[in-house]
C-alpha cells in the first residue's frame, strides 16, 4: 500500500497541475480586408498542432493565412475547400507561452456575421508526442457595410455642412457691416 501511495505521490508531484492549453479566436468587426488572430494561451512544449476552422463563405472568404509570433517552425495551410481552413504546425523546439499562433486575413463578401468555429484542435508534446488537451474558444466576424463604416468615420469629426453654414454666416455678417459703413 505504501508503494502505491509513494508512486501516486511521485506521479502527481512531478507531472504537476498545469493550466489547460487554450486556442482562441476573437470577435472582430470591419469591412474590406479583416485580420483575425488565432491566439494560443498556456502552451508548454507544443511540438505540433492540427487545427480546422470553419466559416460562412457567403459572408467572408480567406485571403491569406500566416504564422504568428510564437511559431518558429513550419506551418502548412489548406484553404482549397470553401468554408474550411486546415492549419498544420510543427516546431522541433516546441511552442511555449501565450501569443499569436496564426493570422487569418478574410475578405468581406457581403454584410453579415460569420461564426469562426474551431472544429478540430489537436496538440502534441514535442518530446513525448503525447496528446495535449486543448480548450477551444470560437469567435465571429461581423462584416459592416462600406457605407456604415464611412458614416461612422464622418461622425467622428469629419467636418460636414456645419462649416459651410458658419462660413456663409460670417460672409453675410461681413457684407451687412460693409453696407452700413458705406
Amino acid at each position: 500500500m505504501r508503494k502505491i501511495l509513494f508512486v501516486l505521490f511521485f506521479v502527481l508531484a512531478f507531472t504537476g497541475v498545469s493550466s489547460a492549453l487554450t486556442l482562441k479566436i476573437s470577435d472582430v468587426q470591419g469591412s474590406g480586408d479583416i485580420e483575425i488572430p488565432v491566439l494560443i494561451e498556456n502552451a508548454q512544449n507544443v511540438g505540433s498542432m492540427d487545427i480546422v476552422v470553419t466559416y460562412d463563405p457567403e459572408v467572408i472568404k480567406v485571403k491569406s493565412v500566416s504564422k504568428g509570433d510564437l511559431v518558429k517552425g513550419l506551418m502548412s495551410v489548406n484553404t482549397d475547400n470553401e468554408g474550411i481552413i486546415a492549419i498544420g504546425i510543427a516546431d522541433s523546439k516546441g511552442i511555449s507561452g501565450s501569443g499569436t499562433l496564426a493570422t487569418i486575413v478574410f475578405e468581406s463578401v457581403k454584410e453579415g456575421e460569420s461564426e469562426l468555429v474551431i472544429n478540430k484542435a489537436t496538440a502534441y508534446d514535442v518530446e513525448t508526442h503525447v496528446d495535449i488537451a486543448v480548450e477551444k474558444k470560437n469567435g465571429k466576424v461581423t462584416v459592416l457595410s462600406q457605407k456604415s463604416e464611412k458614416s461612422e468615420e464622418s461622425a467622428k469629426g469629419t467636418p460636414g455642412f456645419e462649416i459651410i453654414y458658419l462660413i456663409a454666416a460670417i460672409s453675410l455678417v461681413s457684407l451687412l457691416r460693409k453696407r452700413r459703413w458705406i
